[in-house]
């Protein structure tokens, strides 16, 4: 089909066109705007020198980001959370809080990042911080010698309340949506266009 022929058949389809696009996109948008709003807060732990004798040779510097995921897969386990749960009092179970819960790690560096989502912002930044500091409790490392314990953990960044929702992110649905209308509507007027002009069709026999 040729493009000319494409091109008529968008213009003689816009008003449809257009429509469909604007329906679908207000659409999005007040479901996107009826949902639940949902919040996010971070806490953020890093790997202290409680590695080594002084934390600053090379086994250490190494050593700190598995020991970081080390800790960032303990944090997923059930007895963590629901430490975590008897700490914040929340009303998640483990599995449920896991589902909310996310905390990240890599080997490029010693920090842990400790991510909940939940419609309560407070509970979001409570949760957080019950499980960092329930981490940092864990890695406590008892003196051999009687002196105060080291903690392989340390909180850097304790979470905050969140003002703004995370979720749904109400514009990039919107755009979304309209987008997959404009494409859908279009693949129909191509579709339409190719029936309408295809020359295989019997001499005076017309589709639509």
């Amino acid at each position: 089909m040729e493009l000319r022929v494409f091109l008529r058949e968008v213009w003689r389809y816009l008003f449809f066109i257009t429509g469909a696009v604007l329906l679908v996109a207000v659409l999005a948008f007040f479901v996107s705007n009826a949902t639940a709003k949902t919040y996010t807060a971070e806490s953020r732990l890093v790997v202290t020198a409680g590695l080594g004798t002084d934390g600053t040779g090379t086994d250490t510097v190494l050593a700190a980001p598995r020991v970081g995921q080390t800790y960032a897969v303990l944090a997923t386990t059930m007895p963590v959370l629901q430490k975590v749960i008897d700490r914040a009092g929340l009303s998640y179970d483990p599995v449920e809080l896991l589902r909310h819960l996310n905390v990240t790690a890599n080997l490029d560096t010693p920090f842990l990042v400790v991510t909940m989502i939940d419609k309560d912002p407070a509970v979001a930044a409570a949760t957080a911080n019950a499980l960092g500091d329930v981490l940092v409790e864990m890695s406590t490392v008892a003196s051999t010698d009687g002196t105060a314990g080291r903690d392989l953990l340390a909180v850097v960044e304790a979470a905050s309340v969140p003002t703004d929702p995370s979720g749904p992110r109400v514009l990039f649905n919107t755009v979304l949506a309209a987008a997959a209308a404009l494409v859908i509507a279009l693949v129909i007027v191509a579709l339409v266009a190719t029936l309408r002009h295809d020359p295989a069709q019997p001499s005076g026999v017309r589709v639509g």
